[in-house]
């Protein structure tokens, strides 16, 4: 099996490989003219783009927001990220698959008891309720897809690796 080379560009962020930080580079010096090591907030979600990466609205946000530009280590640190919360949603959409029965179109409050009694958890009939309402969101009688992504993302502990 082929080992990739890998480039690390920050504690709190993903790896990129070598080849990725190399696309990144390339794209970063055809559009910092200027040779400053910083381009502007537009140009960088232009160079995002040009790899093919969708950010969320919060990065790009926190990109639009930058009053004093970005640097090509933000850029790497921005797509490692970006990279990182698509592997994290795509795992969490398969265990929600795992979940719920094929036909139905959501995780019912009874499929959820029997997940949880399944993982030994036991809770009390309020808390199970609670827990429930909180999860399927403004649908109230299942638990969608992005009702269950979401709470996740709102209330487990993860880091991006």
């Amino acid at each position: 099996m082929e080992k990739t080379k890998k480039s690390f560009l920050s504690s709190k962020t993903a790896i990129l490989t070598e080849e990725q930080t190399e696309d990144l580079k390339s794209i970063f010096s055809m559009i910092d003219i200027e040779r400053s090591g910083v381009i502007t907030p537009s140009q960088a979600l232009t160079t995002i783009r040009l790899l093919g990466i969708v950010l969320s609205e919060s990065m790009e946000k926190e990109i639009r927001a930058s009053a004093y530009g970005i640097t090509f280590q933000r850029i790497c640190d921005i797509v490692a990220a970006s990279l990182s919360e698509r592997d994290f949603d795509s795992h969490v959409k398969r265990t929600y698959l795992l979940l719920k029965d094929e036909w139905s179109k959501g995780i019912t409050k009874h499929q959820l008891i029997t997940m949880l009694n399944k993982l030994g958890i036991e809770l009390e009939p309020l808390l199970l309720t609670d827990l429930f309402e909180q999860m399927a969101g403004d649908e109230g009688e299942i638990i969608t897809e992005d009702d269950f992504v979401n709470f996740i993302k709102q209330n487990g502990d993860y880091v991006f690796y």
